[in-house]
């Protein structure tokens, strides 16, 4: 949906943010994958989660924002354009193992997250 969202508003990414709550090591990944592709400083804000509640991305025209405050469903703000809802399920930990099982080649993307360069 993020990808969606930039591919939407071609617009240049000044700032970032992922709220979650402490020590989720999705919100971490996804901080640290921002900081290397899009090149900004990415704010990590605490929140009482249980997942990521929230990613906001400044731009030069607003805020381009999704937020699931509680569950399956999230809002999508563009600048620019109207507000829309979206479905964004919570998965269990069972299939967030299977499908990293499914994937048994090494995964670039996150090792250069994790490395925190290109």
């Amino acid at each position: 949906m993020l990808a969606a969202a930039l591919d939407q508003a071609p617009l240049t990414i000044t700032s970032a943010a992922v709220e979650s709550e402490a020590e989720n090591p999705s919100a971490e990944l996804l901080a640290r994958w921002f900081e290397v592709r899009l090149g900004v400083p990415v704010d990590r804000v605490v929140t009482d989660g249980p997942v990521v509640t929230a990613v906001r991305m400044g731009t030069a025209d607003g805020e381009i924002r999704i937020d699931r405050p509680e569950g399956p469903v999230a809002h999508l703000a563009i600048p620019g354009q109207p507000n829309r809802v979206l479905a964004l399920k919570v998965r269990t930990t069972a299939e967030l193992i299977a499908e990293e099982l499914r994937r048994l080649d090494p995964d670039e993307i996150y090792a250069t997250a994790l490395r925190g360069r290109t």
